[in-house]
């Protein structure tokens, strides 16, 4: 029996960020420069306690990776693919994060929209 309801999106989360700089000054710091501003430490990089650098393909497609040196050689470890790439006004990602199974994926979506003093970055989780 259907009800007419769209099934449960899942649990999400939204936050919204004043930026004190022009728009596409913004956009290419959050796409170009996402590893000064990406968490450091084991929650938040697969490099755990090496000094790993997480990147950004800028493309639609693009992938968001982390690297890091191991005993073996450089390592990359994919974490994300770019699903939609609209420079300066949006970004959405398919992302992983190294503790999920192989089959558990989010999508991420970042806006960014032109403010009398800045730009308004959200983002949706």
């Amino acid at each position: 029996m259907t009800t007419g309801v769209p099934p449960p999106r899942g649990d999400q989360a939204t936050v919204s960020v004043l930026v004190a700089a022009p728009l596409e000054s913004t956009f290419r710091v959050f796409t170009e420069e996402i590893d000064q501003w990406w968490r450091r430490g084991l929650k938040y990089r697969v490099a755990g306690k090496r000094r790993g650098i997480v990147h950004l393909e800028p493309r639609l497609g693009g992938r968001l990776y982390e690297s890091f040196e191991s005993r073996t050689g450089t390592r990359i470890i994919e974490t994300g693919t770019v699903l939609a790439w609209d420079p300066p006004s949006r970004l959405l990602l398919e992302w992983r994060s190294a503790t999920f199974d192989a089959t558990e994926k989010t999508e991420v979506e970042v806006s960014f929209e032109p403010s009398p003093s800045g730009t308004l970055v959200t983002v949706n989780h």
